[in-house]
């Protein structure tokens, strides 16, 4: 009797750190993803957002007119 009463507690207690743990995994899944969350705005707020967006469109603007430039000049069209 005595057994299956400390096995019953051992049991109760597994699954008690059980769900704390899942309790655990979801509070950091959640807080890892207000963190992303926050970042994403603060990045937003400070113009960084709109600055790499704009330097990323000239950078492609440039590439275009460099090989539009090498076609140009290449042996096919001389």
């Amino acid at each position: 009797m005595e057994q299956t009463v400390a096995w019953m507690r051992m049991a109760a207690l597994v699954h008690r750190r059980a769900q704390r743990k899942e309790l655990m995994t979801v509070r950091w899944i959640v807080s890892k993803e207000a963190k992303k969350e926050a970042f994403r705005k603060y990045l937003e707020f400070s113009g960084v957002i709109d600055s790499l967006t704009k330097d990323l469109g000239l950078a492609v603007q440039i590439v275009h007119v460099v090989i539009d430039a090498t076609l140009l000049n290449s042996p096919v069209n001389s």
